[in-house]
C-alpha cells in the first residue's frame, strides 16, 4: 500500500514538474515574441510605458521627471515612450514636470534591475529597448511565476484530496486564469498575485502549526504588505490576517508582523514622497484643493469679463479647461508662468442668482494638463459605466465577467460552499475569499463614474486578479468530487478549456479587449 501511494506522489510531482516547465517554455517564447504595434519596442500598452518610461528616467537620468524620456526636444510627445498613464505638477525644482501616475515603489525595484543590466551588458533601453526591455520581462516574470506555480502547489498539496483534483488545480493556475496573460508585460498584477499567494501559504503555516516561529511572521508582514503596495484594495485582507496571527501569538505579531509590515508601508510612503513631493498616490490627486479666495465678477458660461479679467490679465494667463468632477460648473486655471503655480477657478455652486461667486482653489488636479487624454479624450471603456447595475454585471457575467471569461470560478463558488461546510482553516480560508471578494466588488462599484472603467482596455476585470490564489484553492472540494464521475470530468474539463481559451486569446498581449467584448462589439451590442 505504501509502495503504491509512493508510486502516485512520484508521479503527481512529475506531472508538476511537466506542467511548470511547459508553462515556461511558453512563456519564454511569448516574451522573445512581444513587441509594440509599431514593432520598435516591447511596450505593449500606455500602462506599460508608464513604468518603462520612470525605469529609465531614474537610471539614466536619476530622476522621477519623464520629461526627457516622453518629449522630443521641440516639445512633442516621442510615440515610442508617451503614455496617457500621466500626472502633471510643480517638482522639487518648483517648476513643472510630468511624471508616471504608477506608484513608484514597484517601479522603484525594478529600476535597480535595469541598473544591474545596463552595467553587466552596457545596453542601454534607450538605444535597445527591445532587447534590454524582452530581458527585464524574462528576469522579472519567469522567476515569478515559477515561484507562483510553487506556492500553488504547496497550497493544493495542502487541501486537495485526489490526485488528479491537484493536478487539474496546478493546469488552471498555469494555462486558465488571467494571471497567464500578464507574464508578458511588467505589470503590477503578477507580483500581487504571488504575494497574496505566499501570504496565504505563510499565514497557513503559522495557523497550524504549533512552532510557529518569529521569522514566519516577520516574512508574512513583508509579503502582506507588499500584496497592498501592488493592489490597494488589498488592504481589506490586513484584518483578518492580523486577527488570524494574533490568536497565534499575539507577541510575535506584535512584534513580527505589524514591523515587518511597517517597513514597506515606510517604502511605499518614503519613494512617493520622494517621486511626488507627497505621500498621497499620484492617481489620488484629481480634484481641486481648498478655497484660498473668493471674488464676485461678471463672468459669463465659457469666458471671463470684466472686472476680474482686467483684474487678473496682467498676472495670470487664463485657459478655459472641461471639467470632470464639478459636474458642468464653469472652471478655469490660472497660470502664473513666473512661479509656475497653478490656481482653480470655479464658480461656487451656492452663488445666488446674478451674483456669481468664484473660488480661487489650490491646484489639485494632476491630471489635467495641456493634452490630456482624461479631460477631453476619454473613449471606449474610459469614459466610465454610468449604470452601477450594468457595471456589476458586466464585471462579474457580462464582456468583463470574472464567470463569463474565466468559468473555473464556478468551481470555486461550489467549493467554498463544500468548505463553509467542512469547517476547520479550509472553512475559514472559503470564509475570507468571500468576504475579500464582496468588499472589492462593493468598493469598485462605490466609485465615481470615471473610475467605473472595467480596468481599462485590458483582458480581464483585472483589479481582482490578486485574489486568484483563494479561488484556485477554493475550486479543490469541488473538483476532487466532480472527477469521480464521467459526467462531472467532462464538466470540468470544458470549463477549463473554455478559461484556458479566455487566457489564450489575449495571451501576446494582455492590454486588449477580451473574446467577449470584441465578439459583442462585432455583434453591435457595444458601441465606441
Amino acid at each position: 500500500m505504501k509502495d503504491a501511494e509512493t508510486a502516485l506522489h512520484s508521479w503527481r510531482w512529475t506531472i508538476y514538474g511537466l506542467i511548470v516547465v511547459i508553462a515556461v517554455g511558453a512563456l519564454l517564447g511569448r516574451i522573445m515574441h512581444v513587441r509594440a504595434d509599431h514593432g520598435r519596442t516591447p511596450f505593449l500598452s500606455a500602462n506599460d510605458r508608464s513604468r518603462w518610461s520612470t525605469i529609465r528616467a531614474l537610471v539614466d537620468h536619476g530622476t522621477f521627471i519623464l520629461d526627457d524620456v516622453i518629449l522630443k526636444d521641440d516639445g512633442t510627445w516621442t510615440k515610442d515612450w508617451a503614455t496617457i498613464d500621466l500626472v502633471r505638477h510643480r517638482g522639487h525644482d518648483g517648476n513643472e514636470h510630468y511624471y508616471s501616475s504608477k506608484p513608484p515603489l514597484l517601479t522603484v525595484m525594478l529600476a535597480g534591475e535595469y541598473w544591474l543590466v545596463k552595467n553587466l551588458t552596457g545596453s542601454t533601453l534607450e538605444e535597445k529597448p527591445m532587447y534590454v526591455g524582452r530581458l527585464m520581462i524574462a528576469l522579472t516574470n519567469v522567476p515569478l511565476f515559477v515561484l507562483y506555480l510553487g506556492l500553488i502547489v504547496l497550497l493544493v498539496e495542502r487541501f486537495g484530496q485526489s490526485d488528479f483534483g491537484k493536478v487539474f488545480v496546478v493546469a488552471a493556475a498555469a494555462f486558465g486564469t488571467a494571471v497567464t496573460p500578464f507574464v508578458v508585460s511588467l505589470s503590477n498584477h503578477l507580483p500581487a498575485a504571488v504575494a497574496c499567494a505566499a501570504t496565504l501559504v505563510l499565514v497557513l503555516r503559522i495557523v497550524e502549526n504549533d512552532r510557529s516561529k518569529w521569522l514566519s511572521f516577520v516574512l508574512t508582514g513583508l509579503v502582506a504588505a507588499f500584496t497592498v503596495v501592488c493592489e490597494l484594495p488589498a488592504l481589506s485582507i490586513f484584518p483578518f490576517v492580523g486577527l488570524a496571527l494574533i490568536f497565534r501569538s499575539a507577541l510575535n505579531t506584535l512584534l513580527g508582523f505589524v514591523p515587518a509590515a511597517f517597513v514597506i508601508a515606510a517604502a511605499a510612503l518614503a519613494t512617493n514622497y520622494i517621486a511626488h513631493g507627497t505621500t498621497k498616490p499620484a492617481y489620488g490627486q484629481r480634484k481641486d484643493g481648498p478655497v484660498l479666495a473668493t471674488t464676485t465678477a461678471l463672468i459669463e458660461p465659457g469666458r471671463i469679463q470684466g472686472d476680474l479679467w482686467r483684474e487678473l490679465r496682467d498676472k495670470w494667463e487664463i485657459h478655459p479647461k472641461a471639467v470632470i468632477y464639478s459636474g458642468g460648473e464653469n472652471r478655469f486655471v490660472l497660470w502664473d508662468e513666473q512661479t509656475q503655480q497653478r490656481l482653480a477657478l470655479v464658480l461656487d455652486p451656492a452663488s445666488e442668482e446674478g451674483q456669481s461667486t468664484w473660488q480661487i482653489r489650490e491646484w489639485g488636479n494632476w491630471y489635467d494638463y495641456p493634452g490630456s487624454y482624461w479631460i477631453t479624450q476619454r473613449q471606449g471603456v474610459d469614459r466610465g459605466e454610468a449604470s452601477r447595475s450594468v457595471y456589476l454585471f458586466q464585471m462579474l457575467l457580462g464582456h468583463h465577467g470574472l464567470f463569463s471569461l474565466t468559468p473555473i470560478w464556478l468551481l470555486s463558488l461550489v467549493g467554498a460552499c463544500f468548505a463553509i461546510r467542512e469547517r476547520g482553516t479550509f472553512g475559514w480560508v472559503a470564509v475570507v475569499a468571500g468576504c475579500l471578494l464582496v468588499i472589492c466588488v462593493a468598493f469598485y462599484l462605490s466609485r465615481p463614474q470615471i473610475d467605473r472603467n472595467y480596468g481599462g482596455v485590458s483582458c480581464t476585470f483585472r483589479w481582482l486578479m490578486w485574489q486568484i490564489p483563494l479561488w484556485l484553492v477554493l475550486m479543490l472540494p469541488a473538483v476532487d468530487r466532480l472527477l469521480k464521475f464521467r459526467w462531472g470530468t467532462i464538466a470540468c474539463g470544458l470549463l477549463l478549456a473554455a478559461s484556458v481559451f479566455s487566457a489564450e486569446y489575449n495571451a501576446q498581449n494582455p492590454w486588449t479587449k477580451p473574446w467577449l467584448y470584441d465578439y459583442w462589439e462585432s455583434l453591435g451590442w457595444i458601441e465606441e
